[in-house]
């Protein structure tokens, strides 16, 4: 089932579609001297709830989203923040194109204008190089999933389809705060001497759900992967799906704080 990039009052019903895979991407990251990091995601494409002549609930490429929302600041192979968040270059959601940063809500079979409610939780898994979460009174190899932001939007009519950034849905460009999670310090994702790389695995869940609906809910899962590097000075931006900075001098994120 394909989705239209800008917000359409009319949409194909969720018995129609078809469900889809989006391959790993990775986002922007802010660090200085030392310091490599990517970050990528993985999971399913499309969740539907519902079929036939139910009401029905759709989002697309949840997976996508979160990994085109993660950043990561560092310096020396130290991390200072991981976030989840709009890209820069985005400002506002009637802008949005193609290929911008985005998530598409799809609705069909609603009794009336109806509020969604957006959750975001995530938890530390034993992936990657595994090791232990330390922010918790005891270290642990998994963590507990985590509520880290909540917010809501209304849509509009019966049937229909829109498209939402971070700040729309959350009231801010960066919602999401890694080290809110009570069992997870920002030194897990650390690389801490010359040449070494961490790899750390978070499982990002996004849920939308419709209270007025009958608690219609959507749930999609993701895997976003955090690798830093600390290692000597090079400067590389490579093409679509991969983006990788190292630097011996700081690089400034322009749209962040």
């Amino acid at each position: 089932m394909g989705f239209d990039s800008t917000p359409s009052s009319n949409a194909q019903s969720a018995s129609e579609a078809e469900s889809s895979s989006g391959g790993s991407m990775l986002t922007r990251r802010n660090f200085g001297k030392g310091a490599a990091v990517a970050a990528g995601v993985s999971g399913a494409g499309l969740g539907y709830l519902w079929w036939g002549s139910q009401p029905t609930l759709a989002v697309d490429n949840p997976e996508e989203w979160i990994a085109n929302s993660a950043e990561i600041t560092t310096e020396d192979g130290s991390v200072d923040a991981v976030t989840f968040g709009d890209p820069d270059e985005i400002e506002d959601s009637g802008e949005l194109e193609d290929d911008d940063d985005r998530l598409i809500v799809e609705w069909s079979g609603f009794d009336d204008d109806r509020e969604l409610t957006f959750n975001i939780l995530l938890a530390g898994t034993d992936g990657g190089d595994g090791g232990d979460w330390t922010g918790g009174e005891e270290p642990t190899e998994t963590t507990e999933s985590e509520e880290l932001a909540s917010g809501t939007e209304q849509v509009e009519g019966t049937t229909g389809s829109e498209a939402f950034t971070w700040e729309d849905v959350f009231g801010e460009s960066e919602p999401v705060s890694v080290a809110d999670h009570s069992e997870i310090d920002l030194s897990d994702f650390e690389a801490p001497g010359d040449g070494e790389t961490t790899v750390r695995e978070l499982e990002a869940t996004l849920e939308v759900v419709v209270p007025e609906q009958g608690d219609l809910t959507v749930t999609e899962t993701a895997t976003a992967t955090i690798t830093v590097t600390n290692q000597e000075a090079d400067l590389e931006i490579g093409g679509q799906g991969t983006f990788e900075i190292e630097s011996d001098e700081e690089v400034a994120d322009e749209g962040g704080d």
